[in-house]
């Protein structure tokens, strides 16, 4: 009869190390297990919080028709619309402004996703109503004009060098000559 302590080969003082094997194996096992786990779980991005998120963009300031946010001119009765429509844009590039830290950012693109109610035109193309927004927009300037429906050309500019939002009307209906703005109101 074969020795109960024999492992088989022929030695009787060897231990069976089958078990102990098998169990160190599920334990290294479970070791690795558990780092990759915590590994995957440190490697998921945190859900970032509501408005800190890359990409997110604000909603408009919005300006109801005939109100105009503390502290800017109120709108002329005969502006139709062209005063509105300017004061939104100009809240509107501020936000864009103070997001990215310059009106360069406030693109046509970015502009009209934010005010979907105006057209937004090039610095030199006229604006032919109060809806469409003929704007320019460097640096530290913004500058925008819109035609009203009396046919008056309404003109805003703020400049962030001098720290003043001017006010003006003219001929020339352009994001450009919107630039000669130096009035503080309508």
């Amino acid at each position: 009869m074969a020795d109960p302590r024999s492992n088989g080969h022929g030695s009787k003082n060897s231990p069976n190390l089958g078990p102990l094997i098998i169990a160190a194996g599920i334990v290294l096992a479970g070791v690795v297990v558990a780092f990759a786990v915590l590994a995957t779980r440190s490697s998921e991005p945190e859900p970032p919080s509501y408005g800190t998120a890359p990409g997110y963009i604000p909603p408009p300031a919005q300006v109801p028709t005939g109100e105009v946010p503390t502290g800017e001119a109120p709108a002329s009765p005969s502006a139709g619309g062209a005063q509105e429509a300017l004061t939104a844009t100009l809240t509107t590039a501020q936000a864009i402004r103070t997001e990215s830290g310059n009106y360069s950012d406030a693109t046509s693109f970015e502009l009209a996703t934010r005010l979907p109610a105006y057209t937004f035109l090039a610095s030199s193309d006229p604006s032919t109503g109060p809806s469409e927004v003929s704007y320019y927009a460097q640096g530290n300037v913004f500058a925008a004009a819109a035609l009203g429906d009396d046919g008056t050309c309404w003109w805003i500019k703020d400049d962030r060098t001098t720290s003043t939002t001017t006010y003006g009307s003219g001929p020339i209906c352009t994001g450009n000559s919107a630039l000669s703005a130096a009035a503080p109101g309508w």
